[in-house]
């Protein structure tokens, strides 16, 4: 060891004269925290000093499960001394040394056993398994190549089952001198597995990752280096620096990129430097050990912290006068003394953080000031002939030019946050004027071009550091100029904040005494942090400050160790314990997943909306609300749900909708390239069980279609028949669009086919029985023509009032399926998604759990259910578990986190209901109880909710008109002049509210929105490359090969229109429900105005405006491709555009020549979204409006006719009393 290392055990070594002043620290630390009563953080610190009085080194292995983890551990050590398994063998800490034979069992329960005796393999792998018993192994053995005081700690991993293996996981990190987390070759970039090795490096652990499995890579389609460089992308995006990443296969070792052999000997390397490795886990552990600690102190001043809050919240109650009007009064007290300065503070440093965080030199942006700096060289000389004249028209254009772009980003990454900020200051300080929420609405950073000039400094040469320096001190300066520019708007807000201060102080001095003991008990409470900030501080300087001999308390903490290994009970016995005694029982636990339950029921909540509208009908100002009342008793009784049922071509969807519906009503095609829209609806009058409608195309569509999935058809075919005449005349497959070439020609043989029966039938619906429309369904010839299929049957399932949607597969070749399917994914009720079980997601299945993931946090319900089908092929149910696992994180890299997920057997499921066998091993029960669960009672129970509000509003209101009817003589004179002052103040307050606020706000997020779709859509590009330009779709060299290169062109272009795509409808349904929310906020707004605070007027709560999601017009996959003609140049032969990599200049040269036309399409789409959505959102704002004026004028109506003579109170007061019981829960 290095003698002039700092560290906090600053000493060369050990003597047994002198006490060990790394034994000291350690028991000084263990004694003061064991002190403070953190047992459990104590005895972590008794770990660290056994670890380093035994110089133990401990090396641990972790990962997910089914990586290999305990069969690389067998490997290394050249022995078979721990289970292995495609499943979790572990569920507890499993440690294990070379020496004499032994086991030790750490129960959870009980005291810790000692067993002198060998164990076998078996036994082993049944003591892993039990981790809600023991807690931790520790096997010892003659192990040939393991040193003595050396162990291996295998852990359960980070993500096995048991809610607990986090928790063991960690709580054995600190005795870990170096971790090799293992994943396996298809989860590397997990995000379990990416957090947990954040968590690991930030406790100073190092680490070295172990892909292994390898032997899976699938060189043809992704060379092994690229596979490298997504693992060192992943990291790096994740900040993460592991001390070493090795390749490797068990399974097959003669592999060209396996590491096995250079992984093994680093294993043997760690023991040669065992002391220096000891000594950097005994500083981290202890640190860590200290942060630990303080987290425990925390919690347990958390009593006392809550009292003190209690306090504080009892105190701030009674700040309330009862007033109405007075509804911030605790806020306005404790910002009352110098609130100005404390909010220009918090304004100051809000701003500081968005200047600091605003990225407005990107490449783009240091290029062009790269060329305008050139420009502007003395030397810079701009063409031959009246080059004076052309070279400053050159320095404008390229000033031009780079302004442009920098104001273009300060827009998006300035202009909005400000704005943001600026409206968040002025809505929580209470600033409401109109004018200068209009000023902050339009404010954006105005900048001199002039500037950009000035700032260049005399005689700089343009290189890359000077362009660095400029471009810095344009960012200062534009920040500058924004901060000047911000001056005028912030003493405005200032001057507004300073009035209402000076108003609260002359009209709440009796409270401020009130106030102080507030303060009081605040300061209480800071001094409680301050205490815990003094502990860790000493704990610290326990850890890292001089050395304080005391023998005594070393004697004494070797004592505690002593005993803590003499509580161990020693025994005789032979550990031999079978699988099943110690095997977890894996039979399906039913668990009851029900929610909580709606307090009333659907047919009770229509009984007291009835009875409340019979009570309220006649009741003059009562018309809004008994409209409303009307409209959920009618939404209530005619409940109708629609549930889409989502899933790739022999996914086995049709299966399990014949397993939901319980009998087999549609059929299973074993092929289908075309599919149709299958729905399954309750019978009714005109429909009844049975009947089916099958809606055939338009021709337009059908037109639309065959032209999608061409190439080079000719323009002039008009008709389907045209085209058909046609198609008998050509060799099909010439035309055929490749990226999808069989599905594609399949199809158009299939319309061929079909043409003589259904060709002149098109736009008709046809009605017919199941049997005949089987045809329709299954039968290509057929199906190829039908929009879509509706079965009116009778089923328990349809009898919920549920309409089951079997939608077309991901990947059909239906160019319109793609709009119908987020159709469905926005206003379906319910969204089940089923994959197979031994099928891998296709790109198509990808790209729509993509687009789930990206809607998935818009919707107030998580409405989505995923099917894991064919469970039935599960060898056992362990293996069942593990597929689980695989797609639960597979879903969450699509963005989809916590999923309802359900192994269910279609083929059972069916069988079990036809024979009525109710103890169904299918899975289907579990998720019919859980979907029911959902329909019945979260997706109802926000009807319940709202109708038991309106007649809460009922009854509030019917109150208010009986205290009016009450009224003496002169009162109601006084008030009917009150009330009809407060009906016209009150519409003109509504009638004040414009929408050219709301209209920027929504502008500003589309904008905004839209913006960073670019950004995304090229971070995915690089692996959209992949997928279409690789070794599998360009095989060949010379002009044939360029073919190749173009098709596959063409095929990332319909990706990148595919992706983008379906950003601008996730953009679109994010906009919508930022319009609803602006909807309700404008409604919140008025009803907190103070008019409104002295009545029991409430607006109805939530409201609904449906909007219509516009057509997304992209052409990028019709962009021609003479654009693409230097990158085609670039193309000689594969071994030198995959080998010698000249792959990646194809792809900046395809990249550099999509963005502007990415960019440039996006801007269209963008503003032809604006204008619909504008449109849309005048109707909705009159709506909001409308409802709002109608709601007051029927109040007032009705509170002004309360005071008249033919009003009978006695009447009134038992409609009251009515109302009150049909509204109490």
């Amino acid at each position: 060891m290095c003698q002039n290392k700092r560290s906090f055990f600053n000493m060369n070594s050990y003597v047994d004269t002198k006490v060990d002043q790394k034994l000291s620290k350690l028991a000084t630390l263990y004694d003061r925290i064991n002190e403070y009563g953190d047992i459990h953080q104590a005895e972590k610190m008794l770990d660290l000093m056994k670890k380093y009085k035994n110089e133990q080194l401990v090396v641990g292995f972790s990962g997910h499960f089914s990586a290999g983890k305990s069969t690389m551990i067998n490997h290394l050590v050249g022995e078979d001394i721990l289970p292995s398994s495609p499943i979790p063998t572990s569920a507890n800490l499993v440690q294990v040394k070379s020496g004499a034979p032994y086991t030790r069992v750490f129960y959870r329960y009980e005291s810790p056993v000692e067993y002198s005796s060998s164990i076998d393999i078996d036994t082993i792998k049944s003591l892993c398994k039990d981790g809600d018993a023991i807690k931790e192994i520790e096997i010892s053995k003659h192990i040939a190549s393991l040193p003595q005081h050396v162990s291996i700690l295998d852990t359960p991993g980070i993500d096995s089952s048991n809610d607990a293996d986090r928790i063991i996981t960690e709580s054995s990190l600190h005795i870990v001198d170096t971790l090799f987390y293992v994943m396996d070759y298809n989860h590397v970039q997990s995000e379990v597995n990416l957090a947990f090795l954040q968590e690991l490096q930030s406790r100073g652990k190092p680490f070295y990752l172990v892909v292994n499995q390898i032997d899976k890579h699938q060189e043809e389609e992704l060379s092994f280096e690229e596979f490298k460089q997504s693992v060192d992308v992943a990291l790096s995006n994740w900040n993460l620096q592991p001390k070493g990443v090795f390749y490797t296969s068990l399974h097959k070792q003669e592999l060209e990129n396996n590491q096995f052999s250079e992984l093994k000997d680093l294993f043997h390397d760690f023991m040669e430097q065992k002391e220096d490795i000891i000594e950097h886990t005994l500083i981290h552990s202890s640190k860590a050990l200290i942060q630990d600690h303080i987290e425990y102190y925390r919690n347990q001043q958390s009593e006392q912290l809550e009292d003190l809050q209690e306090k504080i919240t009892d105190l701030e109650s009674r700040l309330s006068t009862g007033d109405q009007t007075i509804n911030d009064v605790a806020e306005k007290l404790e910002d009352m003394q110098n609130r100005d300065q404390k909010v220009e503070r918090i304004f100051k440093e809000s701003l500081d953080s968005i200047f600091k965080n605003a990225y407005l030199m990107p490449y783009e942006n240091r290029e062009k000031a790269k060329h305008f700096l050139e420009s502007m060289q003395p030397g810079f000389k701009a063409g031959v002939l009246f080059a004076r004249k052309k070279t400053e028209q050159e320095r404008e254009n390229r000033l031009e030019d780079f302004f442009k772009s920098l104001m273009e980003v300060a827009s998006v990454q300035l202009d909005s946050h400000i704005r943001d900020l600026l409206q968040r200051v002025t809505k929580e300080q209470g600033v409401g004027d109109e004018e200068l929420l209009k000023e902050i609405q339009d404010f954006t950073i105005q900048y001199e071009q002039g500037r950009l000039k000035k700032l260049i400094k005399s005689g700089a040469e343009v290189t890359g550091n000077y362009v660095l320096v400029y471009t810095n001190d344009v960012v200062q300066d534009l920040k500058q100029s924004a901060n000047q520019q911000l001056l005028d708007i912030w003493e405005q807000i200032r001057g507004r904040i300073q009035q209402q201060t000076k108003q609260v102080l002359e009209e709440k001095k009796d409270e401020l005494e009130l106030y102080e003991e507030i303060n009081k008990a605040k300061d209480q409470l800071a001094q409680i942090q301050s205490d815990i900030e003094l502990r860790e501080k000493q704990l610290n300087e326990k850890l890292f400050g001089e050395y304080t001999e005391n023998k005594d308390l070393i004697d004494k903490v070797e004592r505690i160790l002593q005993e803590r290994e003499s509580s161990i009970q020693q025994s005789e016995a032979v550990l031999n314990q079978t699988n099943e005694s110690y095997e977890k029982d894996t039979t399906e636990e039913v668990v009851d997943t029900n929610q909580q339950e709606n307090l009333i029921s659907v047919e009770d909540t229509v009984s007291r909306l009835e009875k409340s509208i019979n009570v309220i009908q006649d009741i003059r100002g009562f018309q809004s609300l008994t409209k409303e009342l009307v409209d959920k008793k009618e939404r209530l009784e005619n409940r109708q749900f629609t549930v889409a049922l989502f899933g790739a071509f022999s996914a086995g969807k049709s299966s399990f909708a014949n397993a939901l519906l319980g009998e087999k009503v549609l059929p299973v095609s074993p092929n289908p390239t075309t599919a149709t829209i299958n729905k399954i609806s309750p019978p009714n009058v005109d429909h009844p069980h049975g009947t089916v409608a099958v809606q055939l195309k338009k021709e337009k569509d059908l037109l639309d279609d065959v032209f999608h999935v061409t190439v080079g058809i000719p323009e002039h075919l008009s008709t389907v028949e045209d085209v058909v005449k046609w198609m008998d005349t050509v060799e099909l497959s010439d035309f055929v669009d490749q990226t999808n070439g069989a599905k594609n020609l399949s199809f158009l043989q299939a319309l061929q086919a079909g043409f003589s029966e259904l060709g002149h039938q098109l736009n008709d619906q046809v009605s017919t029985d199941l049997e005949q429309a089987t045809a329709y369904i299954a039968d290509e010839k057929y199906a190829c023509y039908v929009e879509w299929i509706e079965i009116f049957y009778d089923t328990p399932f349809t009898q919920k009032g549920i309409t089951l949607v079997d939608t077309p597969g991901a990947d059909s070749v239906n160019a319109r399926h793609t709009d119908v399917a987020f159709e469905y994914i926005k206003s379906a009720d319910a969204l089940l998604f089923v994959t197979y079980y031994n099928h891998a997601f296709s790109r198509a299945d990808r790209e729509f759990l993509i687009q789930l993931g990206r809607v998935k946090d818009v919707f107030s319900l998580d409405k989505m259910f995923f099917m894991i089908n064919a469970a039935d092929l599960a060898k056992d149910d362990e293996e069942l578990t593990l597929v689980q696992s695989y797609v639960t994180e597979r879903l969450l890299e699509f963005g989809i986190r916590n999923p309802r997920m359900y192994p269910v057997s279609s083929k059972w499921a069916i069988e079990d209901k036809q024979k009525n066998i109710t103890e169904s091993k299918s899975g289907l029960p579990a998720f019919e109880r859980d979907f029911y669960t959902f329909i019945e009672d979260e997706l109802t129970g926000i009807f319940i909710q709202s109708a038991l509000h309106d007649l809460n509003r009922s009854v509030n209101t019917l109150s208010e008109y009986i205290k009016t009817a009450s009224m003496g003589e002169n009162e109601k004179a006084q008030k009917k002049r009150t009330y009809e002052e407060d009906q016209k103040q009150a519409i003109d307050t509504v009638e004040g509210v414009t929408s050219e606020r709301y209209q920027q706000s929504i502008t500003q997020e589309l904008e905004e929105l839209t913006y960073y779709i670019h950004q995304r859509v090229f971070l995915r590009f690089a692996d959209l490359i992949k997928e279409s330009i690789n070794p599998a779709t360009i095989q060949s060299n010379g002009k044939k090969g360029k073919q190749e290169l173009a098709t596959a062109i063409r095929q990332l272009l319909q990706y990148m229109q595919n992706d983008l795509i379906q950003e601008l409808q996730a953009t679109g349904l994010r906009l919508e429900t930022f319009m609803q929310k602006q909807l309700n906020k404008i409604v919140e707004e008025v009803q907190d105005n103070s008019l409104f605070q002295a009545y029991e007027l409430t607006f109805p709560d939530h409201l609904e405006y449906n909007y219509e999601s516009p057509q997304v017009e992209l052409k990028l996959n019709q962009i021609d491709m003479d654009h693409f003609k230097d990158a085609l140049a670039q193309f000689k032969n594969t071994k030198s555009f995959f080998e010698r990599n000249e792959k990646e200049d194809v792809k900046e040269t395809i990249q550099s020549i999509l963005k502007p036309m990415v960019k440039e399409q996006l801007e269209e789409q963008r503003d032809r979204m604006k204008q619909d959505y504008l449109a849309q959102w005048d109707q909705t704002f009159e709506y909001g409006k409308d409802l709002m004026k109608d709601t007051i004028q029927n109040y007032f109506d009705g509170l002004l006719y309360s005071m008249s003579a033919e009003v009978d109170l006695n009447e009134l007061q038992n409609k009251y009393k009515q109302l009150q019981s049909q509204a109490r829960i």
